[in-house]
């Protein structure tokens, strides 16, 4: 399988990276057939091996299509400075086994922790760093929190409080229908699910959603923790200082071009932040000498 982001590296389209950060990429399944998910490898590049892997969990729904392509550049950029990366798709999403309507937060988190064991598995890499964007960040937390055994973790604006996630997502909802050309008629009453942005959003996934929220977080997710936000908000000193005190050592960062994830009509003018690429990859370094 082709990764159809890589298009814009090979023809130095919008956002293409340098032609020296180009590497292949091995997809393949892993886990038993009736639960299998897929994955993309990217080996790094020629010339050695770190001993971290970097497994990118990405977002959900829209978020999913808008991030894809940046998700892909940064595995490149991690791949051409020595780390082993996985990419992958949750259980029911993507070409991953199962379908929306058993999506469920409690799965997705084992899903990041079977995709680090995996990865482990395959490249021999003795630690594990997680980089989560939006609810992946949250996932990658909270996988973090259940394994205890993680050395580096990457937050991209995660989400806080699912109830807050669940009105953004309202809101983005009906800011995509006051552009639509057909307005569609609201059938989740006869489905028992409703749809967000073009994305089913099964009861089971909303009630889980509405219960999360990452300040309960249990114990420390890893040691070393890098926090990104596109933008000031108030939610932030409280929740690095959550994590300090459960003992991470936390290093904040905020990119005016990370809110990249946000809904746009035109997937092919999403923008790829290269000064957040560039700010995680270097903090990666620096932590996994």
């Amino acid at each position: 399988m082709r990764d159809p982001a890589r298009r814009g590296l090979e023809s130095g389209g919008r956002g293409g990276l340098e032609p020296r950060w180009r590497s292949r990429v091995i997809p393949f399944f892993f886990d038993p057939p009736d639960e299998e998910l897929f994955g993309i490898h990217h080996p790094p590049a020629a010339g050695g091996a770190r001993g971290w892997g970097v497994v990118l969990c990405g977002p959900w729904g829209y978020e999913a299509l808008v991030l894809h392509r940046v998700l892909f550049q940064l595995a490149t950029r991690l791949a051409a400075s020595g780390f082993h990366v996985l990419r992958f798709d949750y259980f029911g999403t993507g070409d991953s086994a199962g379908s929306v309507e058993v999506g469920e937060l409690r799965r997705w988190t084992r899903d990041v922790s079977r995709a680090a064991d995996e990865l482990q598995a395959r490249a021999g890499v003795r630690k594990i760093c997680l980089v989560g964007a939006r609810l992946g960040a949250a996932l990658a937390a909270r996988a973090g929190a259940a394994r205890g055994d993680l050395d580096g973790l990457v937050l991209w604006d995660p989400v806080l409080r699912g109830k807050d996630h669940i009105e953004a997502l309202h809101t983005e909802h009906r800011r995509m229908l006051r552009t639509a050309h057909v307005v569609p008629e609201d059938a989740g009453a006869k489905s028992g699910q409703t749809e967000l942005v073009g994305f089913a959003f099964p009861d089971r996934l909303r009630q889980e959603l509405d219960r999360l929220d990452l300040f309960e977080i249990p114990r420390l997710p890893a040691r070393e923790v890098l926090l990104v936000t596109s933008a000031s908000s108030r939610s932030d000193a409280p929740f690095r200082e959550r994590l300090e005190a459960l003992g991470a050592r936390v290093a904040h960062r905020t990119f005016p071009e990370s809110g990249v994830w946000r809904w746009q009509e035109d997937l092919g003018r999403a923008r790829v932040p290269p000064q957040l690429i560039e700010g995680i990859v270097h903090w990666i370094e620096e932590s996994a000498p």
